[in-house]
């Protein structure tokens, strides 16, 4: 799941696998997983990844990485115009992708769909429940519909956790919950 096309044995490569594994066991799965039933349960969910970075934006931080790469957050500075880690000074590339990251979310807040009405190109599709899998790419001159987020880690992963511990993880939607539950500590 984590070696393919990378060796173990390079510490370059270790270090990828390793940053794979703790980014899929404390944030990708679980917003996955959150995607993957919230669609199942009908609800019109628009997922993304954001693969666009500039090696400057990281700052200090950016000494200590033991390599630069779009990461959890690194989207932030191109949504608020400020940056988390460092100061934003973006260049001519980061605030073409600040307009396009931009319009798509004020697209989803106006029209409840990122893709607006027709300012910018159709391509964002919703999840589907028989795809969860599905996402937007967002990099500069690059922004495409993708198959199988994460290498359908999360997938893998939900597989391995409902053959080992049952159902391992619960999601239960808002409208279900009996207050009578949370008395009780069923919650």
């Amino acid at each position: 799941m984590y070696l393919h096309g990378l060796d173990i044995n390079n510490k370059k490569d270790a270090i990828k696998i390793a940053v794979k594994i703790v980014s899929d066991v404390f944030i990708n799965n679980g917003v996955w997983k959150y995607a993957d039933t919230m669609t199942k349960l009908g609800h019109t969910v628009y997922q993304y990844c954001f693969e666009y970075y500039n090696p400057n934006n990281f700052g200090l931080l950016g000494y200590v990485l033991p390599f630069k790469a779009a990461t959890h957050g690194t989207e932030l500075p191109y949504l608020f115009k400020k940056g988390v880690i460092s100061y934003f000074h973006p260049s001519e590339d980061d605030l073409k992708v600040l307009d396009i990251f931009t319009t798509y979310f004020t697209n989803f807040a106006k029209y409840g769909n990122p893709n607006g009405n027709g300012d910018v190109p159709q391509i964002w599709k919703p999840l589907t429940p028989e795809d969860t899998l599905k996402y937007m790419c967002i990099n500069l001159d690059k922004v495409r519909m993708c198959d199988n987020l994460n290498d359908g880690r999360n997938k893998q992963w939900a597989t391995f956790f409902e053959k080992n511990l049952g159902n391992g993880i619960t999601y239960i939607a808002d409208d279900k919950i009996e207050k009578e539950d949370f008395i009780s500590g069923k919650l």
